[in-house]
């Protein structure tokens, strides 16, 4: 996640920008104008990670972010995996 130029959390009240830190409500990012709008301040699109727990996560919207974020301009976005304290590296999406 240090080499990621922008971090997401993927929760149960949706996708939000937690890094970099932005002054701007992140929260709830659905559509693509949404994503947009929260990545004004990110200009190197090459790695997204989005951050989620091991179980109970919501597909749909992880499906979404990947989706809205490839077309924001990623070229890679990758899944980190929240279980029993740490996080672990995920596949490519």
């Amino acid at each position: 996640m240090a080499n990621a130029n922008a971090v997401f959390s993927c929760e149960w009240g949706g996708v939000r920008l937690t890094a970099p830190e932005s002054s701007k409500s992140t929260n709830g990012l659905l559509t693509l104008p949404d994503f947009q709008h929260a990545l004004n301040l990110v200009p190197e699109r090459d790695l997204a990670v989005i951050s989620t727990y091991a179980m109970g996560f919501d597909t749909n919207s992880l499906t979404n972010a990947v989706m809205q974020l490839r077309q924001c301009g990623f070229r890679e976005v990758r899944v980190a995996v929240l279980a029993w304290g740490a996080h672990y590296a995920g596949p490519e999406l």
